[in-house]
């Protein structure tokens, strides 16, 4: 299953600015820093945002990322978005975010001894759910009459064993992820939906009985 990277610059705070500096010094086309826009947004933030676009070429469109604080000493790309209106699919946004680390950011992290990390861009039910949860939503999807969901005792059964273990674990799962995991499993869209919205319920009802 696809998904959009993420990269983290990890850095000490006071270097960040000769690190940018230098980076921005290595830029050619199709990227270039843009400053006036970290002075647009600079009211978005107490710590400063480093500016970046990309021109269309043939094979990646348009785009802009920022570089923002994370945390004291990390550093991070948050998001990719397209210049003209529209959305990125998973390739387009990956590989704008490859090409800016392999041609300028891995470049310069080499020469100051800066470690960045990109993570995968592929993902597996085990990386969601954890081992033993993963295997309780396949069996879950496997057994169950997927046009009736969890409405029949020994479905519901299972779906509730999968929730439970998820919850005990302490797993934050991202709605849209178990989604796409249930449809890529048969789940029709309709009936994804449902299970992801009883999911939702479920969880806030367990998170607020061990509140109590």
């Amino acid at each position: 299953m696809k998904r959009f990277k993420d990269l983290y610059i990890k850095l000490a705070d006071s270097e960040l600015v000769e690190f940018i500096n230098e980076l921005s010094e290595q830029i050619v086309f199709p990227w270039r820093r843009v400053p006036e826009k970290e002075e647009q947004f600079s009211f978005l933030n107490k710590d400063k945002m480093y500016c970046f676009e990309r021109s269309e070429t043939e094979h990646l469109p348009s785009a802009g990322l920022v570089i923002l604080k994370k945390e004291d000493n990390c550093w991070y790309v948050p998001n990719i978005v397209p210049i003209v209106s529209g959305s990125l699919s998973y390739e387009e946004y990956n590989g704008i975010l490859d090409e800016f680390y392999s041609s300028y950011l891995s470049k310069v992290a080499k020469k100051r001894r800066v470690d960045i990390e990109v993570t995968s861009g592929e993902i597996e039910d085990i990386d969601v759910f954890g081992e033993h949860g993963a295997k309780l939503l396949r069996t879950f999807s496997t057994c169950a009459n997927q046009s009736t969901g969890s409405s029949h005792p020994l479905d519901q059964k299972r779906w509730f064993s999968f929730i439970i273990e998820v919850c005990r674990t302490k797993k934050d799962i991202d709605s849209g992820y178990l989604e796409r995991v249930l449809l890529e499993q048969g789940w029709s869209e309709r009936m994804a939906n449902e299970l992801v919205i009883e999911f939702e319920f479920a969880q806030s009802l367990i998170e607020f009985m061990e509140q109590e």
